[in-house]
């Protein structure tokens, strides 16, 4: 899972020094947007989805947010509309990139094959270079072998 180095507000975009994405309890998530969900998955722990959707729906976590959660279930995506989403693809992507990235992504698929590491470092490269607004520095997670 990568992640670029910006972060937005209504004043602008800027750097952020706090991560985007993370590794809790075996599961890669990152998050967009601004708001406060991803430091709660960072207390919480993550069982499945379905709980993490359960949770948020108690707490109902304000601001303008997306999380992508990456498991032995797959790819799901939550929103701050409480709206849970299975990917049927072995790649997803949320934030200011996603159109470009999920494009990228297909490409690099077809041409070079499933392979993570290059898919990831390859599709962030692009990123950078053709997003306006995506910036570094960028951070790479990668399963340990």
């Amino acid at each position: 899972m990568g992640a670029d180095g910006a972060a937005y507000s209504s004043s602008g975009v800027f750097g952020t020094t706090s991560p985007k994405i993370v590794e809790i309890d075996g599961r890669f998530v990152g998050a967009s947007g601004n708001g406060p969900p991803l430091q709660m998955l960072q207390d919480w722990g993550i069982s499945e989805p379905r709980a993490v959707l359960r949770k948020f729906a108690e707490v109902k976590p304000p601001g303008d947010w997306r999380v992508l959660i990456v498991g032995p279930e797959g790819i799901d995506e939550i929103d701050e509309t409480l709206n849970l989403s299975h990917w049927t693809r072995d790649y997803g992507a949320i934030g200011i990139g996603e159109p470009f990235c999920l494009g990228a992504m297909a490409v690099i698929m077809r041409e070079i094959g499933p392979d993570p590491d290059v898919l990831v470092e390859e599709t962030m490269k692009y990123a950078k270079e053709h997003v306006a607004d995506c910036r570094g520095p960028v951070t790479i997670l990668r399963r340990s072998a």
